[in-house]
């Protein structure tokens, strides 16, 4: 049985919310790779591996033009690292079960009579 390739991994750092699956509050914290079948992310909050996980962030604009797209992520998490360095932020890598995508519409940019 071979290796499978590792999917892509593009270094974006956005502003990311996270929760574990069906919790109301969201916790911060940061993109630092994104691939189509993971997000890996630093935060002061962690989650056990294992444990399903909502992510939510916007993509930048270079990523999804013509405006960013805000992904929403159902996921689990497959590890967690705390650097001795740096014990306050803990990477949290999580693989991607589902996602949806939705394209942010600013009231600014709709034409007047249009905004919702």
């Amino acid at each position: 049985m071979g290796d499978m390739p590792r999917a892509q991994r593009f270094s974006i750092q956005t502003p990311l919310k996270f929760r574990a699956s069906g919790e109301i509050d969201w916790k911060e914290g940061e993109t630092v790779n994104i691939s189509r079948t993971g997000v890996l992310f630093r935060s002061r909050s962690g989650m056990a591996v294992r444990a399903p996980v909502e992510m939510s962030f916007v993509l930048p604009t270079e990523v999804a033009r013509p405006s960013g797209a805000t992904v929403l992520c159902q996921g689990e998490v497959v590890r967690t690292v705390v650097r001795p360095e740096r014990d306050d932020i803990i990477a949290v890598a999580a693989k991607i079960l589902d996602y949806q995508l939705s394209r942010a519409i600013e009231d600014s940019k709709l034409p007047t009579g249009e905004k919702q």
